[in-house]
Formats: C-alpha cells, structure tokens, sequence
C-alpha cells in the first residue's frame, strides 16, 4: 500500500494494524516514496552494526578475505545476525 503524507497522518492508527497483518506501508511525499511503516514484532534480520564490529575486531576488512576458523560455529553465526537474544 502507498499513501500521501499527508493521508497517512490522519490514518496512522490504522495503518499501523496494516503492518501488523503483514502489509507493506509506504508513505509518499509529492509522489516519491519516502518513508515505509514496518513492524517491530520479532527480531529478524541482519544486525549490520554489529557485524560490522565483528569484522573489525578480527580484522576483517575485504569480502574476500578468509574469516578466522573460529568464526565457524552457529552460535557465533547466530550471535553475528541478531538472532540471538542474550547479547
């Protein structure tokens, strides 16, 4: 779903039950998209800071460098992308 700004203001609370459901809300200011509503239910996704951090931290710079062999372990995989609560 797209909508102007200024229809997306006074129809806030129902979009946000929108993006509950599943939909994808973007908002428009004069026609361009600028904006999109997402839900914030269950984490998900990359944690690009924090892998980030990772890579400095072991040096890693390049995408074609080799990581470390302790980087080979699902919980540290886990960790990497957010997946994990107990950070």
């Amino acid at each position: 779903m797209e909508l102007p700004i200024h229809e997306a203001k006074t129809r806030l609370s129902e979009l946000v039950e929108i993006v509950k459901s599943g939909e994808r809300v973007v908002i428009l200011e004069n026609g361009e998209p600028v904006a999109e509503l997402v839900c914030r239910q269950g984490r998900g996704g990359i944690d690009f800071e924090k892998l980030e951090s990772v890579r400095k931290h072991l040096g890693v710079s390049g995408n074609r460098e080799r990581w470390p062999e302790e980087c080979n372990d699902s919980k540290f995989s886990r960790q990497v992308l957010g997946l994990d609560e107990g950070d």
